[in-house]
């Protein structure tokens, strides 16, 4: 082959792998461009992508959207609409002894009301403490994953910088002395500007979600202070309604004729509510029978041993408060405090534990053997229907709901529906 022939073919030859070279440039140049629109989502672990920006998102959309924070808020929300139906109820009653008695209610009613939602929110503060210490676990997290994130970025902008600043994709590609290795360097080039651009990315997500938990961080610790002066608000309104109520009935008791229609009141409405009662065991009895018997030896007192002082015996009674009148009690009245833990004289299942009108908060024990206790007048009740007592639980807290106008225990002892006085039972300390 002569000379000028074999320049032909090198030059045809040369030509054809310019032409594949440039294919493979344009190849290479789609491949980057694709890469890079894509590689700011994931970061390559062990050959893997893995979302690195998914998780802080997800973390950052619970803590900015807590539904157990939002249920709370609602509920306190919902018992000041209560609260404030109820004052505008009150506003209308005059001083008749009906609209005294019905005041007392409303009273009672604003005071469990106002408890609940003290109770809903101390809750709120735990729930915002515990929000604020996740939020503060989860920018420590932050706080370290970007400090990190900006020493593996400056590392690699140092590497980068050393090679010869971007030739460094180029040259694992177009260094390749064979296809194979061409090939190979195409992979980690494209594998290397994923890494790259993943980890520019993930570290300015990760700043991003930083700085706005600690703006929820923020919020939370002002939304929290802000619930804890709610807070002492309610108690010292709790306490208001409280000596309110007791300021009434004192004007109450200071007025002979209203004591008296008061106490009549009282009788007639305790009477009424005794016959309830009455009807609620028979129908127990009706549905079960006779239960058998679960009560164990004496029963005992149902107020710590230092409360033995009775108000109001069993049965005929005089006006507890000095008029002379005459009236007839269901129960036996035992003083003490608002408060003051109300035990369970003995063994028993809990059949009624609810609100009466003229009991007021009440727990109704079936001892078996046809024996039930009720106690009544509770501030608060600490048992449901259905629980299982032993003798000498606290099953509730002295107070003087319903038809009361002292703070006592009212104790009634049943044998079947016939009432009986509670002291052939009990005996005092």
């Amino acid at each position: 082959m002569q000379d000028n022939e074999i320049m032909t073919v090198d030059v045809e030859r040369g030509t054809r792998k310019n032409a594949r070279h440039n294919v493979l440039r344009r190849v290479v140049c789609a491949t980057l461009a694709l890469s890079m629109a894509f590689s700011g989502l994931f970061f390559f672990r062990g050959g893997s992508a893995v979302s690195v920006y998914a998780a802080k998102k997800e973390d950052l959309e619970e803590f900015k959207n807590n539904s157990n924070v939002k249920k709370i808020q609602s509920n306190i929300s919902d018992l000041e609409k209560k609260q404030k139906e109820i004052k505008e109820k009150m506003s209308s009653l005059n001083d008749s002894v009906d609209d005294i008695l019905e005041k007392k209610s409303y009273y009672e009613e604003l005071e469990e009301i106002t408890s609940n939602s003290i109770a809903e929110t101390e809750k709120l503060i735990e729930e915002y403490s515990a929000q604020i210490e996740a939020l503060s676990d989860s920018i420590d997290t932050n706080v370290k994953d970007s400090e990190d994130l900006y020493e593996q970025t400056k590392e690699r902008i140092r590497i980068a910088y050393e090679s010869g600043g971007g030739a460094t994709y180029l040259e694992l590609i177009f260094g390749a002395e064979s296809i194979t290795d061409f090939l190979i360097g195409l992979d980690n080039a494209v594998r290397l500007l994923d890494y790259d651009t993943a980890l520019m990315q993930s570290y300015k997500d990760t700043k991003e979600v930083l700085e706005e938990e600690r703006l929820i961080q923020e919020q939370n610790l002002a939304d929290q202070e802000a619930a804890k002066e709610s807070l002492e608000t309610q108690r010292a309104d709790a306490a208001a309604i409280v000596k309110e109520s007791e300021d009434e009935l004192a004007k109450v008791k200071n007025d002979i004729k209203k004591n008296e229609e008061m106490l009549e009141k009282n009788e007639s409405d305790l009477q009424a509510a005794a016959k309830r009662l009455d009807s609620v065991i028979e129908e127990l009895i009706k549905q079960r029978g006779v239960t058998q018997k679960v009560a164990e030896g004496e029963y005992m007192w149902p107020l710590p041993t230092k409360y033995t002082t009775i108000t109001s015996s069993f049965g005929r009674r005089k006006d507890p408060f000095g008029s002379g009148k005459i009236g007839n009690h269901t129960g036996t009245d035992i003083y003490a405090p608002k408060g003051t833990s109300i035990y369970a004289s003995n063994n028993g299942t809990v059949v009624k534990a609810e609100k009466d009108s003229s009991y007021g908060n009440y727990v109704l024990i079936d001892h078996g053997g046809n024996i039930y206790t009720l106690y009544a007048h509770a501030s608060k009740l600490l048992v449901k229907v259905g629980d299982k007592v032993k003798k000498g639980d606290v099953i509730a807290e002295v107070g003087m709901t319903g038809s009361a106008t002292g703070y006592h225990l009212h104790i009634e002892f049943r044998e079947g529906t016939k009432r009986v006085d509670a002291m052939g039972y009990l005996k005092k300390p």
